[in-house]
């Protein structure tokens, strides 16, 4: 008898024991996908591929970009995996890229498509925006404000943030201090509206790129360039170009996008860390890090180049500058005008004025480049 009992204990042990393996076999939700610890679906890695916009070694990417990309994975406990790729590795087209999931997020420029983001091109109108950060929050306000700006990008793709370049400057061989000394100057132009921001001031416009520009200079080709404080020290223009005249003429935009379907099959509250890293908080860091960069650059300049001088216009020569150049931004309205989109822009202006002037008067950062010394 007792050994019948024993066997019958043992059966039974065996049949429990059973169950619970089958148990643990299934989380109890039907997803069987767990990753071999034993936490089930919630504790599943899902890898996202973001590619950069500037280089890796860039102060902009080293304080913005990276951090709040490394902070994805701090705040999912890891379950979001992130592998950061340079600039153009997997792909040019950023907004292709990512439409197709070929990228999950990447950080892209509107200029890149011409004709398709007209309402983003009010950044570069002439001496509205004083600064990155306040170019930056700028963008991402419009953003927030006018429905109009967010039509511009496709269905697939999430708009996470919008920044700005640093503000274009002039930087020569021969000092500019006034408009007359601008006469007849061949100007190194990067992109179209430099062209035109030469031509209103009376200059010649070359077309040139950042890494010939330094060449250019030495070989007479331009007398000066035109383009944010930042590349002039990596492309090697500040030991050519010794005067920097800060205008700050305008800002291009840019922004960092992810793919919308890849984005709404994560669980929620995936989602909401993606969508809630970005918006403002990034915008400001962006401009900040770009702000805080050309600083940088211009004392290193002036402490390691002999001869650099930095040349901020007072005022009045400023206001000279500015009414020369005040057409371009009817022929930006003219532009939107024949899309149907005139309403738009004015407002646009309108809003834009109005929050750099409530921003800057609560301390948007805006450098002072007459402390350098």
């Amino acid at each position: 008898m007792l050994r019948k009992r024993l066997v019958y204990i043992g059966f039974c042990l065996l049949l429990v024991s059973a169950l619970a393996l089958g148990g643990c076999g299934n989380n109890g939700n039907g997803d069987e996908g767990d990753n071999g610890n034993g936490a089930g679906s919630e504790e599943k890695v899902y890898e996202l591929k973001y590619q950069l916009g500037h280089q890796r070694t860039q102060y902009l990417t080293q304080q913005a970009h990276i951090p709040f990309a490394e902070r994805l994975e701090e705040l999912s406990n890891g379950r979001l995996k992130l592998v950061l790729y340079d600039g153009g590795s997997i792909t040019d087209d950023t907004l292709e890229g990512v439409a197709r999931n070929l990228l999950q997020i990447a950080h892209g420029a509107p200029l890149n498509y011409p004709g398709q983001f007209p309402l983003s091109e009010i950044t570069q109108l002439p001496f509205l925006v004083p600064s990155s950060t306040v170019g930056s929050m700028l963008t991402w306000h419009l953003s927030e404000t006018f429905p109009e700006w967010r039509a511009e990008y496709p269905d697939d793709v999430i708009v996470l943030a919008h920044f700005s370049s640093a503000t274009n400057q002039l930087h020569s061989k021969v000092p500019i201090r006034s408009l007359e000394d601008l006469q007849g100057k061949k100007v190194g132009v990067w992109n179209q509206i430099a062209v035109k921001v030469a031509e209103n001031l009376g200059a010649i416009p070359v077309n040139d790129s950042g890494a010939e520009s330094a060449m250019n200079l030495d070989r007479g080709l331009i007398d000066m360039v035109m383009c944010p404080l930042a590349p002039v020290r990596s492309f090697g223009v500040a030991e050519i170009g010794k005067y920097h005249t800060i205008c700050n003429f305008f800002v291009d935009s840019f922004y960092v996008i992810a793919c919308r379907s890849w984005v709404e099959s994560l669980p929620e509250d995936l989602q909401e860390i993606i969508l809630n890293n970005f918006g403002m908080e990034f915008a400001e860091a962006c401009g900040l890090a770009l702000d805080e960069g050309a600083l940088i650059d211009s004392q290193w300049m002036l402490e390691e180049i002999d001869g650099t001088e930095i040349i901020v216009l007072d005022d009045a020569e400023a206001a000279r500058w500015r009414e020369k150049v005040m057409p371009i931004r009817e022929e930006w309205l003219e532009g939107l005008e024949k899309k149907g989109m005139r309403e738009v822009g004015e407002a646009m202006i309108a809003e834009s004025e109005k929050f750099i002037e409530e921003s800057v008067a609560a301390g948007a950062f805006v450098p002072d480049y007459t402390a350098l010394k």
